[in-house]
């Protein structure tokens, strides 16, 4: 099975990105969604969260968490291209952020063609 690591520096955004993915699950569930589906996807939420409580890089197995991360990095990605074209040039926080969103956008398309090689 194809692995992918999560670099330490890409923990707390994908964390944020976790939070999301539960209140989607929630969400489903109280509008009658499929509820093994969504036993299945809170199944997965809760072991990514379990293997990203460490605070150290991680590596995971794509056919077991893909989707689940992909959900994710979903969440995180549009907001922080928002958040970086709301911020001046000037902004001492823009690199950290301009950083951050590189590496999560690598970071999800390594994810896409791992998922689209399974």
């Amino acid at each position: 099975m194809p692995t992918i690591t999560i670099p330490r520096a890409l923990i707390p955004l994908i964390r944020e990105g976790a939070g999301d993915v539960s209140r989607d699950i929630a969400e489903a569930i109280d509008h009658d969604g499929d509820l093994p589906v969504c036993r299945d996807r809170l199944t997965s939420l809760c072991s990514l969260l379990d293997a990203i409580s460490r605070d150290e890089a991680v590596d995971l197995d794509v056919h077991e968490q893909g989707a689940t991360l992909t959900a994710a990095v979903g969440h995180v990605l549009p907001p922080l291209q928002a958040g970086i074209a709301d911020l001046s040039d000037d902004d001492p926080e823009k690199p950290g952020r301009q950083q951050d969103y590189e590496l999560l956008g690598e970071f999800a398309d390594t994810l896409r063609n791992l998922e689209g090689g399974q």
